[in-house]
């Protein structure tokens, strides 16, 4: 993340990406790996989703 990057209780917004396709992934303990593309255009903000992350579960076998 660049200084004009922001991010607070799970909201984050990426600031001066160039027009591209990115992939992101988000990793967190105890959740499945989630991972997408994203179109970006420029001074598009109507692409803002909620991403619920899955609970990984244990097999106690």
């Amino acid at each position: 993340m660049s200084g004009t990057d922001y991010a607070a209780k799970g909201i984050f917004f990426f600031y001066g990406l160039t027009v591209w396709e990115y992939e992101l992934t988000i990793n967190a303990n105890g959740y499945k790996q989630y991972s997408q593309m994203h179109n970006v255009r420029p001074e598009q903000y109507g692409n803002a989703m909620a991403i619920k992350l899955v609970e990984e579960t244990v097999d106690h076998q």
